[in-house]
C-alpha cells in the first residue's frame, strides 16, 4: 500500500472543494464563487482607475487561500471586474486594490469620458470619485458611463 504525503491529499481536496463550487451562488449577486463583495470604491484620475474592493472569503475557504497562495483569489478578483488584465496594488483576505491604466477617454479640454464597466456581481455600494465630484450607487452590476475632470476646482481665496 503506497504511503501519500500530507501536501498530496491536501492538494487533491483542495481542488475536490473548489471545483464543487458554484461560481455564483444562487440568491446572492453579491458573490462570486467563494467571494461575497462588500463595496467598492473607485477613485477615478487622469490616468488610472483604482478599484479598492472589500470582500468577504467564505471561512472553509479562507484557510486554503492562506495554504495554497492568492493566486485564485486574485483571478476571481478579475472575473469580478469582468477584466484579464488586472495589475494588483495589494491583495489581502479582505481587500484588494487593482489598478487599470488610462481607463478614460481624454477629450483633449481637461475632461474625460470613463466608459460603462460591467461588473460579474451585484455590488452593495459603490462609491465613485473624480477629483472633482463622489457618485454612490446602491446594489449596482454596473458603473454607468460618466463625465469628469481631470483636475480639482482652482482654491479660492
Amino acid at each position: 500500500m503506497k504511503k501519500y504525503s500530507v501536501l498530496s491529499v491536501l492538494i487533491i481536496s483542495v481542488i475536490f472543494v473548489i471545483s464543487t463550487i458554484p461560481i455564483a451562488s444562487a440568491g446572492d449577486d453579491s458573490k462570486y464563487s467563494y467571494i461575497e463583495v462588500e463595496n467598492i470604491t473607485l477613485e477615478l484620475t487622469k490616468n488610472t482607475a483604482e478599484y479598492n474592493i472589500n470582500y468577504k472569503i467564505d471561512d472553509g475557504i479562507q484557510i486554503l487561500v492562506v495554504f495554497l497562495g492568492k493566486s485564485d483569489l486574485k483571478n476571481k478578483l478579475c472575473k469580478i471586474m469582468n477584466s484579464d488584465n488586472c495589475r494588483f496594488e495589494n491583495v489581502e483576505m479582505d481587500n484588494a486594490i487593482i489598478i487599470f491604466d488610462n481607463p478614460s477617454i481624454d477629450n483633449g479640454d481637461g475632461s474625460l469620458w470613463f466608459p460603462r464597466k460591467d461588473l460579474e456581481v451585484t455590488v452593495p455600494e459603490i462609491t465613485v470619485k473624480t477629483p472633482r465630484s463622489t457618485r454612490n450607487f446602491i446594489d449596482a452590476s454596473e458603473i454607468p458611463g460618466m463625465g469628469y475632470f481631470a483636475d480639482a476646482l482652482p482654491q479660492q481665496n
